[in-house]
């Protein structure tokens, strides 16, 4: 393993989440520690039991499972064993967080596999999420506040075209002018 790995693993900073890898409960939260609050705003307690998906946006939240499946059928790695992958969360709030992700593979003694998730918050406040067709998948709260936006599941629920909020953009800016 990489000194790197080892830097985040250790950081107080770090975020870290134990999550089941047995088939029917791959992704389930089993411990997380007092940081992925922090980054995420949902107490541990909260967390046990959810899937990995809660805190991730829609986007790729979707094609998680599969890459999951696809794992445990040909061993296929998207993200496991990376370091430093850049990459968003969602927070309980709905809004969208740039991380850092490190993932690990843990198999025990008694055939159990667990997969545990090292993660860093980026200070990156200007955050929003296009899908593919320019769709809205998700933004960061400062600019949620910004655009005075206070439904949270705005774009959980619906399919909002990027153009929307341009508009707003430009009207914001223009009163500054």
């Amino acid at each position: 393993m990489s000194n790197n790995f080892y830097s985040v693993l250790f950081n107080k900073d770090t975020g870290i989440i134990i999550a089941n890898g047995d088939k029917g409960s791959e992704g389930v939260i089993e411990l997380s520690n007092k940081e992925i609050e922090n980054i995420f705003r949902y107490k541990a307690f909260d967390l046990k039991g959810m899937n990995l998906t809660t805190l991730m946006p829609r986007l790729f939240a979707k094609d998680h499972s599969r890459y999951v499946e696809e794992y445990f059928k040909v061993g296929e790695k998207k993200l496991i064993d990376k370091n430093d992958f850049k990459s968003f969360g969602k927070d309980k709030n709905n809004s969208v967080i740039k991380i850092k992700l490190a993932i690990k593979l843990f198999p025990v003694l008694n055939d159990k596999v667990y997969f545990v998730g090292l993660i860093l918050k980026e200070n990156i406040d200007d955050i929003i999420l296009l899908d593919d067709k320019f769709n809205i998948q998700g933004m960061s709260l400062k600019l949620m506040k910004i655009l005075n936006i206070n439904n949270k599941n705005l774009f959980q629920e619906n399919e909002i075209p990027f153009y929307v909020i341009c508009r707003k953009f430009v009207n914001f800016h223009s009163i500054f002018l």
